[in-house]
């Protein structure tokens, strides 16, 4: 799929990391020994698909096809985490620690694709992937400095 813009292209950015990062949520869950921290991770799974879901909705208004996440790059991060989580001391530091990250790449994401002009429905559902990525770190910020098993 070739896009004409680099507003699509920055939309179909967005689309596909929120596809990953429901992925990846999923796989933190199945990783997860913490009840209350594989609940977190599954239902911001839930919501980062619906978020993917609503961003290909608008690409494919466009005419064009949403671009898919990487199988190879996703089944490597999810390896890469694997092997931090056996070394690590603190399982929940290395699993809330990747998904902070990856909420902070999505809100580095939807500000980039922001930029640009978007038609009215695309703006805001930017903007709800906006607020998805802040409550997001949110929650995993408290859930990190939060130590319970």
């Amino acid at each position: 799929m070739l896009l004409s813009t680099p507003a699509e292209a920055a939309l179909a950015e967005v689309g596909s990391f929120c596809r990953e990062s429901a992925d990846l949520y999923r796989d933190a869950a199945g990783l997860a020994r913490s009840v209350p921290l594989r609940t977190l991770f599954e239902r911001l799974a839930v919501r980062h698909e619906a978020a993917a879901e609503a961003i290909e909705a608008r690409i494919r208004a466009r005419g064009e096809l949403p671009r898919m996440p990487d199988p190879e790059r996703e089944a490597l991060g999810e390896l890469a985490t694997r092997v931090k989580r056996v070394f690590a001391a603190d399982e929940r530091e290395v699993l809330v620690g990747e998904r902070i990250d990856g909420a902070a790449r999505l809100a580095d994401l939807v500000a980039a694709a922001m930029q640009f002009e978007h038609d009215t429905s695309t703006r805001e559902c930017l903007d709800g992937v906006q607020r998805l990525a802040r409550e997001a770190l949110e929650q995993l910020a408290a859930t990190h400095d939060d130590r319970t098993p």
